[in-house]
């Protein structure tokens, strides 16, 4: 379920805002593509993190390439690569591991950002250190973009466990 959601809500902008109505504006794949797979592909993303709009680049990757096992009958891992989509900065990784349980399942999330995780796209290794101080500066204090991506992530898992078994009921694979 959880798999088909982030390959099935990236291709419309309606689907990623039942996720967070008033916090998701817009998302599009990259590929242009209208299917279920996500690992891979890049979505390009607009929000509200707090009273903060980004337009984010999230790329996601196979769970193996961030040590995750491989998504099984009982856990799935969401893994990808954060960064901006209108400049080629990467700034963060994050998982969401989802397990199941008797009443249904668990989600934990986990973030690494800002410091050394700043990246250029595609750049040696000096170039993301220089971008590094100044990225850094337009990201805020870590404290207070960590709070707002909490209270974030809080709100739209919450509203998405609210529908998410029905929809994928009416709409999933199978």
């Amino acid at each position: 379920m959880w798999s088909w959601w982030f390959g099935w809500h990236g291709c419309d902008t309606r689907r990623y805002k039942l996720w967070h109505p008033r916090a998701h504006l817009s998302a599009i794949w990259k590929d242009g593509k209208d299917d279920l797979s996500y690992i891979g592909r890049w979505s390009l993303i607009s929000e509200y993190i707090g009273s903060t709009m980004l337009n984010g680049a999230i790329q996601f990757v196979a769970p193996a390439e961030m040590g995750c096992a491989p998504d099984g009958a009982d856990a799935v891992a969401i893994c990808a690569r954060l960064g901006a989509s209108d400049v080629p900065v990467d700034v963060g990784w994050f998982i969401h591991h989802i397990r199941s349980t008797a009443g249904g399942a668990e989600m934990r999330s986990r973030f690494w950002m800002s410091g050394p995780h700043i990246a250029v796209r595609n750049a040696p290794g000096v170039a993301s250190r220089a971008v590094r101080p100044i990225a850094s500066r337009v990201l805020g204090t870590p404290e207070t973009a960590a709070r707002n991506l909490l209270v974030h992530c809080a709100q739209e898992m919450n509203h998405l466990a609210s529908f998410l078994p029905d929809l994928y009921a009416a709409f999933g694979d199978g």
